[in-house]
C-alpha cells in the first residue's frame, strides 16, 4: 500500500482525534501545518453548518481559534532553537490568516442567509 492512499484512508478516522498541543510540540513543522490545517477545517465546516440555527457557534470557534493564535504567539516568545521558533513563526502566520478567513467566511454566510 502506498504511503498516500495509507493517509488518504487513515484521515476520516484519525480527523476526531487530532489535538493541537500534539501537532505543535511532537512533529515537524510540516506534519503540525496539515494537522493544523485539517483542524481548522474540522472547526470552521462545524460552526458553518451549525451557525444557521446556532447563532453562538460562529463567536465560540472564533474564540477557539483566538486561543490558538494567543498559544502559538505564546511559544514564539520563549526561548526556543532556532528551528522551533521558525516552526512556531510559521504557524502563528497561518493561525493569522485562518482568524481573518473564518471571520470573512461567516460575514459572507451571514449576507447569504439574509439575502437569499
Amino acid at each position: 500500500m502506498s504511503a498516500w492512499l495509507l493517509v488518504i484512508t487513515c484521515i476520516p478516522y484519525c480527523y476526531q482525534l487530532i489535538s493541537f498541543e500534539l501537532l505543535l510540540f511532537c512533529y515537524v513543522a510540516q506534519v503540525g501545518l496539515l494537522g493544523i490545517q485539517l483542524i481548522w477545517t474540522r472547526d470552521v465546516t462545524e460552526a458553518l453548518r451549525k451557525s444557521e440555527t446556532d447563532q453562538k457557534v460562529t463567536s465560540k470557534t472564533e474564540q477557539q481559534i483566538l486561543n490558538l493564535l494567543n498559544s502559538v504567539l505564546g511559544r514564539v516568545t520563549v526561548n526556543a532553537s532556532a528551528v522551533d521558533r521558525i516552526k512556531f513563526e510559521s504557524i502563528a502566520t497561518l493561525q493569522i490568516y485562518y482568524k481573518e478567513t473564518f471571520n470573512d467566511l461567516v460575514s459572507w454566510c451571514q449576507y447569504v442567509y439574509v439575502f437569499f
